[in-house]
């Protein structure tokens, strides 16, 4: 597995790492040695079952509002891995990852024009950080 590092950001107090691995982005929470993920080298197995309507959103408002934790209770741990991708995805990213490029390219709201290299997580609002922050620390309890 080849893994890039993309870097660690102070969000909200706290230290969030964010790896860009076979071109998805994972989250490994704060402090954290491995990707919680690391096992889902598949990208069938990230977009399993999610909604293919090029007009639905795994969180709509997620570059709007700040969520809460009740709001994602419910999602399963690909879900709120995919709802960061689909943060960095609203904001232009592009993925390595087929089966992941392929969902967001058939989302009428997406387009890819950032490679990942390239992709700078600067442009990320207050909302979009916060959420990003609670999805990968929702994220911790499924690493081994």
């Amino acid at each position: 597995m080849i893994m890039k590092k993309k870097g660690i950001r102070n969000v909200i107090g706290a230290s969030l790492l964010t790896i860009s691995c076979l071109g998805a982005v994972f989250c490994t929470g704060t402090g954290a040695k491995e990707v919680w993920a690391a096992s889902i080298l598949v990208g069938a197995d990230l977009v399993e079952g999610l909604d293919r309507d090029p007009e639905t959103y795994i969180l709509a408002n997620s570059d709007k509002e700040e969520l809460t934790y009740d709001q994602i209770r419910d999602l399963s741990a690909t879900e709120r891995q995919m709802a960061v991708n689909e943060i960095y995805a609203r904001r232009g990213r592009k993925f390595v990852l087929t089966e992941v490029q392929d969902y967001f390219n058939d989302k009428f709201w997406y387009d890819g024009t950032i490679a990942p290299e390239d992709f700078d997580e600067s442009i990320f609002n207050e909302y979009e950080n916060a959420n990003l922050a609670l999805l990968c620390k929702s994220l911790e309890k499924y690493r081994n």
